[in-house]
Parts: C-alpha cells; sequence; structure tokens
C-alpha cells in the first residue's frame, strides 16, 4: 500500500497517509474531522482507512477516497496538537509501550467473524497469526473458540468436535442463562483463542497468550441446540492489586441485556466470598465508569434495604459487597446516600436519598443476579479444573 494517492492528476490533488480530510460518519450522522492511515484498491476503485478524531476507533473504517474532502492544512496543525494522548509527567517507557501498540494495532485487521448463528462487523485489530491478517471473514467455533476461514472448515471442525458447551466448570444457571469457569492454567488454547476474540471488540486490551494467571466467566444463552457465547470476564486468580475483574465483552448482538451486570455481579460475589474486596482494573472506560457506577449505587442501596439497622459503617458495607472502600465511599458521597464521618468509617443514613434511589432501583426490570445460584467457593482457586 502506498503513502500517498493522487486523486485528481488534473487538479493535481494528492491524499497522503496522515493527511487530515473531512468524511461523513454514518453512525453520527455528520460529517467529521478524520486521518487517513492506510490506502486500498479495490475493483478499479480508490479507498482509505480513516479514524475519526476523538471518536472511537470502532467507527474506523475503508471509504472511498472520492467521498473525502480536504481541510485545510492549518486545520492539519491544529488537529494533529490536540491528538497528543501523553502529559510531560507520563513515565518514557509507559509512552513509547502505547506508541508501538497504537501503530500496531492502528488498522483493523479481520472486517467481520461468524460466531454460532450471529455475524458480527467487528471492532478493533486483534493480533490473529499473520495468514489470518487481512481476512474479509473469520469462522469461529463458539465453544472451544478456535479461528478458521472459510465456513466449510469450520463445519469440518465441528463434526469432529462434538461439543455443545464452553469448556470449564459450570457455576450458574438460571433460566436459560449458564456461567462457565474456564482457568487459564487448564484450558489454555481455548483461554488464548477467547482472548483474540474478545480483542476484536476491545480497544487496548493485550491479555492474548500469557492466560494462565485467570479464569474466564464465560456467560451463554442455552437452548435445545447448546450454550451459546454472549458474553464472557475476566479475573487474575493471584494478584496484589485487588482487581476483582480485568476485562469485560458484551458481544454486539447480546446487548442491552443485562449481560453486564451480571458479570459484574458475579465478580463482586466472588470477591465477597474471598473476603479480597476490590475494584475493576483502573483506567476504565467512560462507559466501564458509568457501568461500575451505577452497580455501586444499587448494591449499596439494597444492602441498605435489607439490612436496616446493621449497617453504620463503612466496612459493614465492604463486608456485605465486596465493594472496595474508596468506592464505597465515592458512591455515598455521590448520591447523598449517607454522610461519612470526616476521618472516619462510620456513616449516617441520608433517608430521604435512600428513598429516593429504592423507588429508582423498583422500577427496573433488568436481569438479577442470585448469589444462592452460584456453585463457587474460594478454594476453587486452588484446584485444577
Amino acid at each position: 500500500m502506498s503513502d500517498s494517492l493522487d486523486l485528481d492528476v488534473d487538479s493535481n490533488l494528492q491524499f497522503e497517509k496522515g493527511s487530515y480530510v473531512s468524511c461523513y460518519c454514518e453512525s453520527l450522522g455528520s460529517h467529521m474531522k478524520a486521518q487517513i492511515l492506510d490506502f486500498k484498491q479495490k475493483d478499479n476503485t480508490a479507498f482509505a482507512y480513516i479514524t475519526f478524531v476523538g471518536q472511537d476507533k470502532r467507527l474506523d473504517d475503508w471509504f472511498p477516497v472520492d467521498s473525502l474532502k480536504v481541510i485545510s492544512s492549518s486545520d492539519d496543525e491544529d488537529d494533529a496538537s490536540q491528538d497528543s494522548r501523553f502529559d510531560d509527567d507520563d513515565k518514557p517507557e509507559s509512552n513509547q509501550f502505547e506508541l508501538v501498540h497504537r501503530e500496531v494495532t492502528k488498522i483493523r485487521n479481520i472486517e467481520c467473524i461468524t460466531l454460532g448463528a450471529h455475524k458480527m462487523r467487528t471492532w478493533y485489530y486483534s493480533p490473529y497469526p499473520h495468514q489470518f491478517h487481512n481476512t474479509p471473514h473469520l469462522y469461529i467455533c463458539e465453544y472451544c473458540f478456535e479461528y478458521f476461514q472459510c465456513k466449510e472448515d469450520l463445519a469440518r471442525h465441528q463434526s469432529k468436535n462434538k461439543r455443545f458447551e464452553p469448556y470449564g466448570r459450570e457455576i450458574y444457571r438460571d433460566g436459560k442463562i449458564n456461567i462457565y469457569e474456564m482457568k487459564g492454567n487448564c484450558q489454555k488454547v481455548p483461554c488464548q483463542c477467547l482472548c483474540l476474540l474478545g480483542k476484536l471488540f476491545l480497544d487496548h486490551k493485550t491479555l492474548y497468550y500469557d492466560v494462565e494467571k485467570f479464569s474466564f466467566y464465560l456467560l451463554c444463552e442455552c437452548d435445545d441446540d447448546g450454550c451459546h457465547l454472549a458474553a464472557y470476564s475476566s479475573r487474575e486468580v493471584d494478584t496484589e492489586d485487588q482487581n476483582v475483574l480485568a476485562c469485560i465483552v458484551v458481544f454486539p448482538p447480546f446487548q442491552k441485556r443485562g449481560y453486564g451486570r451480571l458479570l459484574i455481579s458475579l465478580s463482586y460475589e466472588i470477591a465477597r466470598r474471598k473476603r479480597m474486596p476490590g475494584g475493576p482494573e483502573r483506567p476504565l472506560s467512560d462507559l466501564g465508569q458509568r457501568a461500575f457506577t451505577s452497580f455501586w449505587r444499587d448494591k449499596i442501596v439494597e444492602m441498605l434495604r435489607d439490612h436496616p439497622g446493621a449497617i453504620s459503617t463503612i466496612e459493614n458495607l465492604v463486608e456485605l459487597t465486596g465493594i472496595a472502600e474508596e468506592d464505597i465511599k465515592n458512591t455515598l458521597e455521590m448520591y447523598q446516600l449517607a454522610h461519612v464521618v470526616l476521618g472516619k468509617t462510620k456513616i449516617t443514613i441520608n433517608h430521604n436519598s435512600l428513598t429516593r434511589e429504592l423507588n429508582i432501583l423498583s422500577k427496573k426490570t433488568e436481569m438479577r443476579f442470585i448469589p444462592r445460584k452460584l456453585i463457587w467457593m474460594p478454594d476453587d482457586d486452588l484446584y485444577d479444573m
């Protein structure tokens, strides 16, 4: 692929890699400033790979070059100066890693996948083996997550491997929802393949092959044909960082069904049973921050409702929920649910605010996690499956 492309020889107009242009973004419904990352030719038509300035990389895509409009050089400089992602105080080695990561992953290498009955457009780059790069359509087994370049290869694989559920151990069942725990040190290859699949929908996770220290929780929708992966989360088993959850993915066809909340609830119930309260791996995205803040609020409100008179300190809430002390304190203050005595952890409940949040909670109809249905004990971390 070339670094520049002559769009119109008569007008002497030329686009180059790094040029800023105006491009129509269908998802946002307007023309947006964008930057050209690469070029390609297909069926005698020139395409440019575009990333929209200040927008999520999932919007990046190939656009016909003749649909782009030039932006003045002064606008180029303004955008370039605003696109700096690093503060002066950042560690140089962290900056270098970030720069290398951005360069390697800037162009999505798999356009779409088929997982079970669902065809999905991917969002981000994933480091599949080189021979699978630039594969327009990847076919993935929904039980072991092995990947194939054509559906015939997938069909042959499935005919030889009669599986109807993922590897690992079933630890939760509620109606048509099953959750399985896979351990990276036991089901290494399926876990690695799952990470590659998940990376297609995660912008900045670098866990691909070093899975031995992680457990994975696979949420499946089950029917007569089998258990179909809808979402998953991961947890580092032995960590001093007090992270109850490392990453979480809800695949596009299954979003807005409460599955993300269900996996967050699972991670905190495990933390509570281990008596190791904590929080999500940080930094959080904007969406992640909203999801966890909403969970913390609802969980704290439930505890204050279900244990009247038994909660007088933040430590009481930590023990009941598995949520880190700082996250509880911040949530109580954000929603004015309680007054925290300065320099102490004793709290005084604000009953007006609690009543308000209980009314909001009562109107929610999303799927609820039921702790008594979780078959999992802290010793399970010590044994192979």
